[in-house]
């Protein structure tokens, strides 16, 4: 069973920040569909909205929320990575490994993109898996670094210690994705945060998780 919570909660869904955003979530949603074999009246049946509202939404009369865009790419049967823009190539975020490597089994260029997204002036991303010990004993978490941005190793040691005693994190904002067995910490410093950005990173929290579970 999944869950998800973030530290911060603010009101009321928005639609997609920019033009270019909507622009490339609209082109890949249209190709998608195109790839698929579907009429616009079918994914529209399918995502439980009406044709003439993904063909507003397609060429751009309409902007996406993120509500009707998760239906949409559950329709297509992809992720939010499929269709978001990202930030990955543009060299404007310094980008640091912390020493265990998780390699591909996260998006790292997302962990960026949000990083740039929010403003935020660091950036780490967690793991944790129970870890069931031996006869007797209880289970026990296991938390590592994936990725992080512009953090140093002190502050990360110090980002960790605080998660794995349930200590607050100021100026940190945590944000938590649980399934099964794993967790997942986005942790963001001083982030500017806005409704579509926090439903963004549930969605891509759910997309890692999956990721790390394959």
């Amino acid at each position: 069973m999944a869950s998800s919570h973030l530290a911060v909660q603010k009101e009321s869904p928005a639609g997609l920040p920019d033009g270019m955003t909507n622009t490339h979530v609209r082109k890949r949603v249209r190709k998608l569909r195109i790839l698929k074999g579907w009429t616009q009246r079918e994914l529209a049946h399918a995502a439980g909205i009406s044709a003439g509202s993904l063909g507003c939404l397609e060429t751009g009369f309409y902007r996406f929320n993120l509500d009707t865009l998760q239906k949409i790419i559950g329709a297509l049967g992809v992720g939010i990575a499929d269709v978001w823009p990202s930030n990955a190539d543009n060299g404007r975020v310094e980008v640091s490994r912390p020493p265990q490597e998780a390699g591909n089994q996260v998006h790292f260029f997302r962990l960026a993109e949000v990083h740039s997204l929010t403003g935020a002036d660091a950036s780490c991303l967690f793991a944790s898996r129970l870890r069931l010990r031996t006869a007797g004993e209880n289970p026990e978490p296991e938390l590592r670094a994936l990725y992080t941005l512009r953090l140093e190793d002190k502050e990360r040691w110090w980002l960790c210690q605080q998660l794995i005693e349930g200590k607050a994190t100021n100026p940190w904002v945590t944000c938590i994705h649980r399934e099964n067995d794993w967790a997942l910490f986005l942790c963001l410093k001083n982030p500017s945060m806005e409704p579509w950005i926090e439903k963004l990173i549930r969605c891509y929290l759910s997309d890692w998780i999956s990721a790390l579970s394959s």
